[in-house]
């Protein structure tokens, strides 16, 4: 199985120009790409339009796909709190993959030579939060794909910008990327939950924060449903990183 090429770049700079530069400077001359995934802080959502008209400008690649993250990663560097972005190149053929977004078109659907989904397609998805039905979108994508199988998550800001990128910026919905059969993709997990406890409805909240649960006080049913059990390993897990932790 042949690979794709992949390169990676990512900066702190203040300014979003200069980090655009340093990025470009970075990935070098790679004139085969044609695939662009894109991910920045806080500090550089709000001139994300012209991040993407700068880079658009400056490089030839037609397809662009990201999202807006409250911290970003890559390679042994984490930024938190600060202006970031990361970027990362890489050749696939043009047949081969779908930029999509959801809110304006579905051309990931089901194709017409594959009319009984048979052949598997990965999609690689960012959310807006603020989408009361997303639960529902993401349940209903991958039966839309045929066989689908996705991967990725939810945008995420501490100053209101759920920015995504698919080709265009957008939010609001669903958007990223579909690969065909023909990609192989290996994935992994690097986080997850699972419920705890009955289902329960927020009736006050204050922006992200929990005020009251079933009209009683959150913490004393978030108390309830976690037991003894789950704060007795949290004790443990801040004690064996030596950092004192009050634990209510």
């Amino acid at each position: 199985m042949d690979t794709a090429p992949f390169s990676l770049a990512h900066s702190n700079q203040t300014n979003w120009q200069p980090a655009c530069d340093e990025c470009l400077q970075q990935l070098g001359q790679n004139k085969n790409a044609n695939l662009a995934f894109i991910y920045l802080t806080d500090g550089f959502a709000k001139d994300l339009g012209k991040i993407l008209r700068y880079l658009k400008a400056q490089s030839p690649i037609k397809h662009w796909v990201g999202s807006v993250g409250a911290a970003v990663n890559c390679t042994n560097t984490e930024y938190y709190d600060q202006a970031a972005m990361v970027m990362m190149l890489t050749d696939f053929p043009e047949d081969s993959f779908t930029v999509f977004n959801h809110a304006e078109n579905q051309p990931h659907l089901l194709k017409d030579d594959d009319p009984y989904g048979m052949s598997a397609r990965i999609a690689l998805v960012h959310g807006d939060p603020r989408n009361g039905q997303m639960p529902e979108l993401l349940q209903q994508l991958p039966e839309q794909l045929g066989n689908g199988y996705l991967i990725g998550g939810l945008s995420s800001s501490e100053q209101n910008y759920y920015y995504q990128i698919a080709d265009d910026i957008c939010e609001g919905q669903l958007s990223g990327v579909v690969f065909d059969e023909s990609i192989q993709i290996a994935t992994g997990i690097t986080q997850g939950c699972s419920p705890i406890g009955q289902p329960h409805v927020l009736t006050e909240c204050d922006s992200h924060m929990a005020i009251s649960i079933d009209n009683r006080p959150a913490l004393d049913v978030f108390k309830e449903d976690i037991g003894i059990v789950l704060p007795v390993i949290f004790l443990r897990v801040f004690l064996s990183r030596e950092v004192i932790q009050v634990i209510i």
